[in-house]
């Protein structure tokens, strides 16, 4: 009985022991799976590349050809409406702008993009002068008008071709017209144009006027072959005018009036000339009659005024000459006049006193023979 119970605590042992060590030993896992050979990575994202760093595309081109030719049209029209002369600070600013523009030289689409801006930017800096100095140019080029057409009424254009000048005076108003359309370069070629006119009449005119002084002085006589060819010339400018070709015009009108000119100068210096001899001969007249003696005041005075002459004569003054000889002649004239009285006067005083002398010697003769006589 008693080795049963020891079977049975023998066998118990056993069992607690084996519990022990299974709890001591770890119960072996099954071994996981292989994990699949990883995955090249994927390269990394290549960002888009930035349009407005590459090339400029055929359209930046030619919108920067056409930027470049606004300024330049835009430039020339405030040089042409003298913009630099109303408006220099500001003239000199965008010019500096415009120097400057190009550098350095655009290359990718962005900068070509960016020069447009800048060249546009530029450009209505010129049209902002050209729209302030319009209004002034357009005022000077009136006063131009007004006084090219003033010089032509004194040339006498009213009364002596009224017809030309009431041409002119039509291109004016259509330069008006024309600006008030806002065709401005068409107005202003219009107010040029009368401006020439007027100013090929004026000369015509003046020219016309030399030819009437020659004819009025009859100067023609001393120079007959160039007056002929001066008004060969002058009617070539009358044609011309009448034909529209004002620029030929002006140029025959030129000549003309230096011919004329040279015309009237010769028959100055000739008439002159005549004067200066005729008042020269006159002072050597009163000369002889002892007239610087006698009428010494008088005579110096004359004398003083044929001295001015010469000196204008000298001068090429001639017609200031021919004055001073003028009033040199007649008061040598006088002198001499005078100084032939006297020598009259006194002549006739001895002539008397020596008759006198004569009757007296007579007498005296006459009364010795009467003594004579009764002496005997």
């Amino acid at each position: 009985m008693r080795n049963n119970y020891k079977l049975i605590f023998l066998a118990g042992f056993l069992v607690v022991l084996s519990l022990i060590s299974c709890k001591s030993t770890p119960v072996p896992e099954e071994a996981p799976p292989e994990a699949p050979p990883a995955l090249p990575a994927p390269p990394p994202a290549v960002p888009a590349p930035d349009p407005e760093k590459g090339p400029p595309d055929q359209a930046a081109i030619d919108a920067l050809a056409a930027a470049k030719a606004r300024l330049e049209a835009s430039r020339t029209q405030a040089i042409d409406v003298e913009s630099s002369r109303y408006f220099p600070d500001e003239w000199d600013g965008v010019e500096n702008s415009y120097r400057s523009l190009g550098e350095p030289a655009p290359s990718t689409l962005g900068e070509f993009r960016a020069a447009v801006e800048t060249y546009g930017a530029v450009a209505d800096a010129y049209d902002d002068l050209v729209r302030r100095s319009l209004p002034l140019y357009a005022a000077d080029r009136a006063r131009e008008i007004q006084e090219a057409r003033q010089g032509a009424i004194d040339a006498g254009a009213a009364l002596i071709s009224p017809d030309r000048l009431y041409g002119a005076d039509a291109m004016v108003e259509k330069a008006v017209s024309q600006y008030d359309a806002g065709d401005y370069y068409p107005a202003l070629a219009s107010a040029l144009a009368a401006i020439d006119r007027y100013n090929a009449l004026k000369t015509g005119l003046e020219a016309y006027a030399t030819r009437q002084q020659i004819v009025d002085r009859d100067f023609v006589k001393y120079d007959p072959v160039n007056f002929e060819f001066a008004d060969d010339i002058g009617l070539e400018a009358i044609a011309s005018y009448d034909a529209g070709r004002i620029e030929d015009a002006q140029d025959k009108a030129e000549q003309a009036a230096l011919w004329y000119a040279l015309v009237l100068d010769t028959g100055w210096e000739i008439f002159a000339a005549d004067h200066g001899a005729a008042a020269a001969k006159v002072q050597q007249e009163a000369y002889m009659l002892k007239a610087h003696v006698a009428l010494k005041k008088d005579y110096d005075a004359a004398a003083e005024i044929l001295k001015q002459g010469d000196a204008f004569f000298s001068g090429r003054r001639f017609a200031e000459a021919v004055d001073r000889y003028i009033r040199a002649e007649s008061q040598f004239v006088m002198v001499r006049d005078t100084a032939q009285e006297k020598r009259r006067i006194a002549e006739e005083a001895i002539r008397e006193a020596e008759e006198r002398m004569a009757r007296s010697d007579e007498n005296a003769r006459e009364a010795e023979l009467i003594l004579e006589g009764d002496t005997l």
